[in-house]
């Protein structure tokens, strides 16, 4: 029995650094260019993505947003992460790889590939 629970192969948890971007556009969020804002529902997108929306609800869970969007609240806790992320990864002792991707993740830019993103967005093209 206990060879069995050792072959177990162990579920893989997401990157922490994969939620220090855009799930939409995939851009890294950032204070003034990409402020992450949280929706009523609980998803995060960054602002850019919430003003080009063509229906006002959240891209994945499609909850009608009520909340006048310049009133909805920026992810203090999240910009903090993507603060200190960047910060570890250009420390001067760190030799740039100090354990996180958000230099890769911000290296996607806006070439990012969309077949990249979450399949679940779909929906935010208007309809035709």
């Amino acid at each position: 029995e206990e060879n069995h629970v050792a072959l177990r192969m162990p579920i893989q948890a997401p990157q922490w650094t994969e939620f220090l971007s855009c799930p939409v556009c995939c851009n890294e969020f950032a204070a003034n260019l990409r402020p992450p804002i949280s929706l009523g529902c609980g998803h995060t997108i960054c602002r850019t993505c919430l003003a080009t929306l063509h229906r006002k609800q959240c891209p994945f869970d499609q909850t009608i947003i009520t909340t006048d969007l310049d009133n909805l609240p920026v992810n203090n806790a999240l910009l903090q992460l993507v603060s200190t992320s960047n910060t570890a990864v250009s420390s001067p002792g760190n030799n740039g790889n100090g354990g996180s991707s958000s230099s890769a993740s911000s290296s996607l830019g806006s070439s990012a590939d969309p077949d990249l993103c979450s399949p679940s967005v779909q929906n935010l093209c208007p309809d035709d």
